[in-house]
């Protein structure tokens, strides 16, 4: 399979909402990496993949939001970018 890259569809989320960090924050993020999982099955990402989550300026982020990146379909390195 060629490189892929996948955004986890209904990932994007409220930066408020998680910043909270209680349960309700628990609960959202766990099933945020959930979906995620489920999003690597259906992009044939079997053999592995990594979840990447950009936060704040230095994120690169100029609107500021939560969403998960599925990245897989080679071999990754350590440490990334």
């Amino acid at each position: 399979m060629a490189a892929a890259m996948a955004l986890a569809a209904g990932l994007r989320v409220a930066r408020r909402v998680v910043a909270v960090a209680g349960p309700r924050g628990a609960q959202l993020l766990g099933h945020l990496l959930l979906v995620a999982k489920k999003t690597a099955k259906a992009e044939g990402l079997g053999d592995g993949y990594r979840l990447v989550i950009n936060d704040g300026k230095l994120g690169a982020q100029s609107v500021y939001h939560l969403h998960i990146h599925v990245l897989g379909g080679r071999q990754l390195k350590w440490p990334p970018g």
